[in-house]
């Protein structure tokens, strides 16, 4: 999710400038985010080494995002950074307990977060969000939905009578969400082919039994659904017209 993000706002809208600091802080406080587990795993007597990391790795994260803060000087990109950040740090506690792992409530607080982020790149780039930002949030949230369905419906919803053909028709009617939205000028022409490859997966799982996956080939094949995803939309955000 977080290289969607941050792949698509520079390449399909030209964010720049102060984006970049956020961008950058984002990716460090990612890299942050396996040894403050290894830390809460640990504790009372948590790694040192983790716990170093840890710390070493959020204060620069965190200090890439004051400077973004400081150059864009805007009430609107702070209150954008402080929820990215709440949810993030929500999404990624929810992910470190086990007992909460693959919770519905951690995983919407991370999607959320990734598509403030994406909001935020925009505020600090051109000083406002613009109506192509929202434009590139939605269908991202869109897209982020669809793959965490099609990730439970083969594992943990795998059982569940009915889920894989719920998961189907809500891909489909995103699919046709988005070609109404781009007749109506919210999102570029064609922005809807970029959710054909997972109305087409969503297909797929429908007729495999309830048997367990291979969680490796699944990771690998939502890598992929992810690439063409943004290889797909950055090209209709491209195409002239």
């Amino acid at each position: 999710m977080l290289l969607t993000v941050l792949i698509l706002a520079p390449a399909a809208l030209g964010t720049g400038g102060a984006a970049w600091w956020f961008a950058a802080g984002s990716a460090v406080l990612f890299f942050a985010r396996r040894p403050w587990e290894i830390w809460l795993q640990t504790a009372p007597d948590p790694d040192k080494t983790a716990r170093r990391a840890a710390l070493f790795l959020t204060a620069g994260g965190l200090a890439l995002g004051a400077a973004g803060l400081w150059v864009t000087a805007s009430p609107l990109t702070a209150v954008l950074a402080v929820l990215a950040a709440v949810l993030a740090g929500a999404s990624a506690y929810s992910e470190s307990r086990p007992e909460r792992r693959g919770a519905v409530a951690g995983r919407l607080a991370g999607v959320t977060a990734m598509v403030t982020l994406l909001l935020l790149e925009v505020a600090a780039a051109f000083g406002r969000i613009t109506p192509a930002g929202w434009g590139l949030a939605g269908l991202c949230l869109a897209y982020f939905l669809t793959s965490a369905l099609r990730v439970r419906s083969l594992v943990r919803a795998r059982k569940v009578q009915g889920f894989r053909l719920a998961s189907l028709v809500l891909h489909g009617c995103i699919l046709v969400g988005a070609a109404a939205a781009s007749r109506t000028g919210w999102v570029p022409q064609l922005a809807a082919v970029a959710y054909v490859p997972g109305v087409v997966q969503a297909a797929r799982i429908l007729r495999r039994d309830a048997a367990p996956v291979n969680t490796l080939r699944m990771g690998i094949g939502e890598i992929l659904h992810a690439a063409a995803f943004v290889a797909l939309t950055i090209l209709v955000y491209r195409l002239p017209g």
